[in-house]
């Protein structure tokens, strides 16, 4: 589920676990980096658009899935795969399945 930060299918913030979790490491991640940027008086909005836009995406391999993934996951996805397919989670437990 995409979160305030990114567009990725496979980024995920879990607000039932404390924001130290490792399952929320990269939106702890997002929030320092939103801290900081405020710190240096750049506004809420602009800081939002300038850590959105530090994320490149790309899509699973799967041409039936519509999976966007950010570099983070996408090194992970090709690991899954064959290392040269990117290979989403679902994708991924549907062929184990």
């Amino acid at each position: 589920m995409p979160t305030l930060f990114s567009k990725c299918d496979e980024c995920n913030y879990f607000d039932y676990l404390p924001l130290e979790h490792k399952m929320n490491t990269h939106y702890a991640n997002d929030m320092e980096t939103l801290r900081i940027l405020k710190e240096q008086g750049i506004t809420t909005d602009i800081a939002m658009k300038t850590i959105h836009m530090s994320y490149s995406y790309d899509s699973c391999s799967n041409r039936n899935c519509k999976t966007i993934l950010c570099q983070i996951h996408k090194i992970r996805a090709l690991a899954n795969g064959d290392n040269i397919t990117i290979k989403c989670s679902n994708c991924c437990w549907n062929e184990i399945g």
